[in-house]
């Protein structure tokens, strides 16, 4: 929690040289870690408290001083 940014190698055949190859994710790697963290994102929400439009309607119709 708290990280913002995700930093992974990628590669269209990792059988190519440099070191880097043995780790970097193919493309459907890279679509599977990419659908993740947009899941984990949505999970988290929104951080930003406040009343809904249903609550501060309801709020009108049930409290006199709404």
């Amino acid at each position: 929690m708290g990280a913002v940014w995700y930093e992974a190698h990628f590669t269209t055949d990792e059988n190519l040289s440099g070191p880097d190859q043995r780790f970097s994710k193919d493309p459907a790697e890279m679509k599977s870690i990419v659908k993740g963290i947009n899941a984990a994102f949505k999970q988290m929400g929104n951080p930003a408290l406040g009343m809904t439009d249903i609550e501060a309607a309801n709020r009108k119709a049930w409290f006199r001083n709404g």
